[in-house]
């Protein structure tokens, strides 16, 4: 078990799983949510309230998108353009993973839009946020 002051939660999915040679295999899934993670990664710095403002009043960021996968993977081309350089892009984790499975060329486009210093987009690790973390309750054992 993984000890450290800054998980707050942990959630655990158990199933059962047969193997090839008929055996019962159980398989535990554990997550953690932090809560240090605070506003995202902006060109791999951690984003705490401090920084999103004067990133905001210094760059003159005029607006904070959050994009869906479909968005982002039928107009790649536009945020890769230099008009979105006033706009700050918020990127989820499932958001990359999707486009990971999805398409791999624009899985490497959005990571390097991740480290490119011209352009203001934000990695928010969703899945390990407190924030965002919604544990799995067992109402009933099968």
């Amino acid at each position: 078990m993984i000890m450290n002051s800054n998980i707050c939660s942990t959630s655990q999915q158990v199933f059962h799983r047969r193997t090839r040679r008929g055996k019962l295999m159980r398989i535990t899934n554990e997550r953690y949510a932090r809560n240090d993670c605070y506003f995202g990664f902006l060109q791999g710095k951690s984003m705490d309230s401090d920084l999103l403002h004067s990133t905001i009043e210094e760059k003159g960021v005029k607006q904070i998108l959050v994009l869906d996968t479909n968005v982002v993977i039928h107009h790649i081309d536009a945020f890769e353009s230099s008009d979105m350089a006033n706009i700050m892009i918020v990127l989820s984790q499932t958001l990359l993973s999707e486009a990971r499975k999805l398409n791999s060329s624009i899985f490497k486009r959005l990571t390097s839009l991740l480290s490119d210093v011209n352009k203001y987009f934000v990695f928010y690790p969703n899945e390990l946020s407190l924030n965002t973390f919604n544990p799995r309750y067992d109402y009933f054992d099968i």
